[in-house]
């Protein structure tokens, strides 16, 4: 990104015209004096360039200056020695001056909000209820401990406990008068040590009272046990009172996070859990420390997953670990947050500046440079192995807290952006395509395939071909589509000949277990490898060659992951070949396959069996066999396949588009773009998705902005190229019902029924289809009217049996035998 320099900005030096303000834990010197003290430094001192900038918070490496300011202790999480440090991406001193002082200016005004806000914070009910809690427990655990020497103690050391205790009782009254709540101070912080909590400095009355009030309470537990009672009976009514039922389990030591994580590791012993399940402990143990499971509460859940929010997409990658340094340097999360924030900050203030383009290219430029977070995908995971952890620590005999929803922790995240236009959350998930035409043929014309180098340079042309898994592994993905794993551990004995074909044995050997049962098959080697000589290939191996088939890709990890090896190695030769890039990466290429297999109309079974995933079930019908009633035209359509029924929403969006006179109304625009994108993906044969939007978009949705287009073009690819089922649930497309499309475009029940819309319908005009097709039906069989019926049966009304001297019962029963006089008839 080129950044236009400070000094360009506006044609004035900000650094001169912001008021710099200061901040009580940290010394920072003014911006303003220190750019006039380099200029004074620099008029006085030699032509020679100084080796360091005269200037704070400015360093030199190589030929950029970086900013580097220490953080307070109260934004590093309690860590000291933290530093923020990045490159200010100028060699120019004058520039980096101006740079510094800007960042320096807004970085301290954000900095002195976060101090105040930590330092007014007040606790949330349910984290002061924890607090109050550990007290008690701790109080109680040691006045169990006490209890056993109390036995020995005299008449007058009992008196003497008991007149400091009811002194004491005296003390926190009279303190709590006047708000004084020094008494306790020394109980919380002590029960704040378990459970780190950001206690307020000072205390709120609310939480002071509630701790002097409980503190007493203590006392008087403890003068009774002195007197002689037992401690669980003394404390009955107070653990009462707090919900406490279990006397022996509340005073036990808590069960620590770390504890708990050890038993969710040992609850999930596979490899892939392991791996989740140590990512998210250490996450966990670095914001909230090693406190007992139950001090988790939703409120603290809801601070982790916004901190959380704020981690940079590459969190973890810069230890520096090698096969030369093993060890690597340990980086905390909040250094990486705080690092990341401070260049997001940057950039953001250097975009605001400028005049000479709107907001909208303000929000574009913004997208492509601010630090991409994590995704709300990877936050959710996380959140699954929250409440993982929490259903393990059950096991640990504690009643663990109850996670948040998905829904809690989307709106928690959403809530913590800030009221500013420019604000713009950059997230960058992993979107596989499928690869395109061009680059395919790129890839397959490339030095690999065609003649390399040497076996190390396979980017660059040569008279080598080198055939071994850079060769084969990629065309064997892209013509079965298997897993990456599957073929990489392929051994020589899994290439079999069955039924006169030679045959890929995937999955079969104990050492390679499956995901699925699907996943153990046989398939037949493509004829395009066997074009290539892959058979020749595999009958010139040598015995010293090993068991594997590819044993090159194997060497590659220590770790025993190798298709995270070889895709960094095939990685660096597509980068280096023109050929990288973030969607379409090597692990696509597996739905590469499945996107052409479709496009030939390969149906769903045989593509899912190739694959190796488990078989869509067929749908069948409840009421098969039975005779159909005619339809009238008002009849909501049954029997649909996907493709047909949103075959005939998009007509209805086409017949409201029309009806609005060929523009979707404003607020509606968005909507009703998705909703057309969503059907193109249930069409087989739907042709350029991508030109069939951007045209409709330029119709029906003038001043749609660009971005809110391409975002729609890039869904409705994704969708489209996943393959399809009978069940929409299984194939992961947008599925929505014709109710809720007609609410979120406004169609009413009465516009549905003027324009004869047939599935975009508020559910109140379905029910009155469904049931005008109903009485239609009834009719067709002989079923009588309501009238007609009325008038064969009242005698309920009527009473006839009065007449006749008989009983009711009488009455029905000479009825049913055909036997009343003909009095009855009326």
């Amino acid at each position: 990104m080129n950044f236009p320099k400070a000094n360009e900005i506006k044609g004035r030096d900000l650094s001169l015209t912001r008021r710099v303000s200061q901040s009580s834990e940290t010394v920072i010197q003014s911006v303003t004096h220190a750019v006039a003290r380099y200029a004074r430094k620099r008029a006085d001192s030699s032509r020679r360039k100084p080796k360091h900038c005269a200037c704070p918070y400015l360093m030199r490496r190589g030929r950029f200056f970086y900013f580097r300011k220490r953080l307070p202790k109260t934004l590093t999480n309690l860590q000291t020695n933290s530093f923020l440090c990045f490159s200010l991406r100028t060699d120019l001193p004058h520039d980096a001056v101006m740079r510094a002082a800007r960042l320096l200016a807004v970085y301290e005004q954000k900095e002195i909000e976060i101090v105040d806000m930590l330092k007014t914070t007040t606790l949330a009910p349910a984290d002061a209820k924890a607090l109050l809690t550990e007290a008690l427990r701790a109080e109680l655990a040691r006045i169990l401990i006490e209890q056993q020497s109390m036995g020995n103690m005299s008449d007058e050391d009992v008196d003497v406990r008991i007149e400091k205790l009811e002194a004491e009782n005296k003390k926190l009254r009279r303190a709590a008068r006047t708000e004084d709540w020094a008494g306790v101070q020394a109980l919380l912080k002590q029960a704040n040590g378990m459970i780190s909590l950001s206690l307020p400095d000072p205390l709120s009355p609310d939480l002071g009272r509630q701790a002097t009030s409980l503190k007493r309470r203590i006392n008087d537990v403890e003068s009774d046990v002195i007197e002689g009672d037992d401690v669980q009976s003394a404390s009955r009514a107070l653990l009462n009172d707090h919900g406490i039922e279990d006397f022996d389990n509340f005073v036990q030591e808590p069960v620590l996070l770390s504890q708990a994580w050890a038993q969710t590791r040992a609850n999930y012993p596979t490899k892939s859990m392991q791996g989740n399940i140590n990512a998210l402990e250490r996450l966990t143990l670095e914001f909230f420390g090693d406190i007992p499971v139950p001090a988790i509460s939703k409120e603290r859940q809801k601070e982790f997953f916004a901190w959380e929010a704020r981690l940079p997409r590459t969190q973890g990658r810069s230890h520096g670990k090698n096969r030369f340094n093993k060890d690597g340097k340990k980086i905390l999360k909040a250094t990486e947050i705080s690092t990341a924030d401070a260049h997001d900050l940057l950039v953001t203030e250097e975009i605001r500046e400028r005049d000479d383009i709107s907001i909208a290219e303000k929000r574009a430029i913004l997208a492509d440079n601010l630090i991409p977070r994590r995704t709300m995908t990877t936050i959710k995971r996380d959140r699954d192995g929250l409440n993982r952890m929490f259903k393990s620590a059950k096991d640990l005999g504690i009643e663990p807290p109850e996670a948040l929803s998905y829904k809690e922790v989307e709106w928690h995240i959403a809530a913590q952006a800030p009221n500013d236009e420019l604000y713009v959350r950059v997230t960058k998930p992993k979107i596989r395509m499928p690869w395109t035409e061009e680059r395919l043929a790129s890839f397959l014309t490339s030095p690999i395939f065609t003649g390399c180098a040497s076996e190390h340079r396979r980017s660059k042309r040569g008279p080598m071909i080198i055939r071994d898994a850079t060769y084969w592994v990629p065309l064997v993905v892209l013509t079965i589509g298997s897993r990456i794993e599957e073929i990489l551990l392929l051994k020589r004995s899994d290439i079999r000949y069955r039924n006169g074909h030679y045959c890929f044995a995937l999955g079969t050997g104990p050492e390679q277990p499956g995901k699925t049962e699907e996943s153990k098959r046989v398939v037949p080697v493509p004829q395009l490898l066997l074009d290539l000589g892959f058979m020749d290939w595999f009958h010139s191996l040598r015995e010293e060659h090993g068991v594997l088939l590819f044993p090159e890709a194997a060497r590659r990890t220590t770790s025993g992951d190798v298709t995270s090896a070889f895709g960094k190695h095939l990685r660096r030769i597509l980068d280096r070949l023109d050929l990288g890039d973030f969607d379409e990466d090597f692990y696509a290429m597996r739905k590469t396959l499945s996107s052409r297999l479709n496009s030939a109309l390969v149906s769903d079974g045989q593509r899912q069996a190739i694959a190796g995933h488990t078989r869509a079930e067929l749908l069948t019908r409840k009421e098969a066999g039975k005779k159909r009633s005619p339809k009238t035209g008002d009849a909501m359509p049954r029997g649909l396949t996907q493709a047909q029924r949103f075959r005939q929403i998009m007509d209805d969006l086409e017949t409201f588009r029309t009806y609005c006179g060929g523009v979707v109304p404003v607020g509606h625009r968005n909507t009703w773009l998705h909703f057309y994108a969503t059907c193109l993906t249930y069409f087989p044969n739907a042709g350029d998705i991508e030109a069939q939007i951007t045209n409709m978009a330029a119709i029906a949705t003038p001043g749609l902005k660009p971005n809110d287009v391409r975002a729609t073009i890039r869904q409705a690819l994704d969708k489209a190229s996943r393959p399809t089922s009978h069940c929409v649930w299984k194939d992961g497309r947008y599925s929505y019902k014709g109710s809720t499309i007609a609410e979120k475009l406004g169609i009413s029940a009465q516009l549905a029924r003027d324009l004869g819309l047939r599935q975009v319908v508020p559910v109140e005009e379905r029910k009155h289809r469904k049931a005008v097709t109903e009485r239609a039906r009834q009719a067709a069989q002989g079923a009588a009217t309501r009238d007609e019926y009325l008038a064969e049966n009242n005698a309920s009304r009527t009473k006839p049996w009065l007449a006749l001297g008989i009983g009711r019962t009488k009455y029905y029963e000479l009825k049913k035998a055909d036997s009343l006089p003909e009095l009855a008839t009326a």
